[in-house]
């Protein structure tokens, strides 16, 4: 059983009612060794390139150098083996790639048109990108992966701190291993105050421009200005430049107006004034009048509706979805229907399933999620070190045990209890079992 699925059994989380068929099927990684996968003859509809089955470890280096005729260092080619090794990774029925521009906007298009939400999970390391990519997978939902300027310092390396370093490489990274999963995954960034923007957006438009040239496409599908701190008219001044330059990208623009409440990165909220938390009807016609209706490019607003980023019981926060409803009635009474904004819900901790479908109906095709999945991340290593105290520390002059110590005993925990956790958002959302993947 998938150790996400099991997981979730195990919470007594309700199973997801999407028909899976056998192909789904993974063997624990600590049962590797006894996993026997069913034998199935390769055709020329099921037959994955040698290359990318010894990138996902399906094939030896041995074979890969028999076939290739490469030298393995003594001279000699490695004789002939089978091919069939025994499998530990899920064998997908397709395996796509980060998303193109084309596809970012398609994955948009279908969730506002079919009326649900994509995931946006907050990532800030190699191994929770993973525990996002498997969560999404497991749902059967397309979502966006998304670094904060706080996450690319941290990626960056503790004696760097460069956002725009630590966000590339996780682009890199997740370019990488994307082909893996069936999922569709598009790449953000979040968050970018307005004193960061050349610290982090401006440096990945200059990469995106440098893979241009090179026929590739952008390093991030999107990138957001969070400039909402400022006046209504420096917020949009900034907005309006990078649009256009993001437009020129095939990149996505998104801003903020009004303020999330509560802490993100190093941006502290907390203590702000109540009535900002609000966005108004007449701040999102704004919008529309300062960049347009689409026509220069395409972006995603997040409208502000008593959000508050943190961690909060249900009903904690003073939600009014319908401030969302009263804004985009009137951006289609003054621009037309086809004007409506692509919305985005920020702050959703605490949020009740009521305030999230509503919030969906009323234009809502991205939601970030982050408070959540840190914390179900964090709380199986929690209990590893706790059950394993004795193991992980060497007490009274014992030497520990190395098991219990190898970060990969523990991190894989980590990443399953993430993975659930995006399941369970993907379900929330309505995005579990919708995907634009071919």
């Amino acid at each position: 059983m998938h150790p996400v699925r099991r997981h979730r059994e195990e919470k007594g989380c309700k199973k997801n009612q999407i028909e899976r068929g056998d192909t789904r099927q993974i063997a624990d990684r600590d049962q590797a060794e006894t996993y026997k996968p069913e034998h199935k003859e390769e055709t020329s509809e099921n037959r994955v390139p040698l290359l990318g089955r010894y990138r996902s470890g399906r094939v030896g280096f041995g074979r890969l150098c028999h076939v290739f005729k490469l030298s393995r260092g003594d001279g000699d080619t490695q004789s002939t083996k089978p091919t069939t090794l025994p499998q530990t990774r899920r064998i997908w029925r397709q395996r796509v790639p980060i998303a193109t521009p084309d596809k970012y906007r398609e994955m948009l298009d279908s969730a506002r048109s079919n009326g649900f939400a994509l995931p946006a999970i907050n990532v800030t390391s190699s191994t929770t990108m993973l525990a996002a990519f498997e969560g999404f997978s497991e749902a059967e939902s397309d979502g966006i992966v998304q670094v904060s300027y706080g996450g690319g310092e941290f990626a960056s390396g503790q004696s760097n701190n460069d956002m725009a370093v630590g966000a590339h490489a996780l682009a890199e990274f997740a370019e990488v291993v994307a082909p893996q999963y069936p999922a569709v995954i598009a790449l953000h960034t979040d968050h970018c105050p307005a004193g960061r923007v050349d610290g982090l957006i401006r440096p990945l438009l200059a990469l995106s421009a440098e893979r241009r040239r090179a026929g590739q496409g952008p390093v991030f599908q999107s990138h957001m200005l969070d400039a909402s701190s400022l006046p209504m008219e420096e917020n949009l001044a900034i907005a309006d430049e990078l649009l256009d330059l993001c437009a020129d990208l095939d990149i996505v623009l998104e801003l903020e107006i009004g303020i999330v409440g509560g802490v993100e990165d190093a941006t502290d909220n907390e203590d702000i004034d109540r009535s900002k938390l609000y966005t108004s009807p007449e701040d999102m016609v704004r919008v529309s009048e300062v960049l347009g209706t689409f026509d220069r490019g395409r972006y995603l607003l997040a409208a502000v509706f008593g959000n508050v980023h943190g961690v909060y019981k249900p009903g904690a926060v003073q939600l009014d979805p319908k401030i969302l409803r009263d804004g985009q009635a009137a951006v289609a009474g003054r621009f037309g229907d086809e004007a409506r904004h692509f919305l985005v819900f920020h702050g959703g901790s605490g949020s009740t399933l009521e305030e999230v479908h509503e919030a969906i109906s009323y234009g809502v095709i991205k939601m970030n999620v982050d408070t959540d999945t840190q914390y179900a991340y964090t709380r199986p290593i929690v209990d590893h070190m706790m059950n394993n105290y004795d193991g992980v520390l060497k007490i009274d002059g014992d030497v520990g045990k190395k098991k219990a110590y190898d970060p990969r005993s523990y991190m894989r925990s980590a990443e399953t209890g993430m993975a659930s956790r995006v399941v369970e958002a993907a379900e929330m959302l309505m995005s579990a079992g919708k995907t634009v993947g071919d």
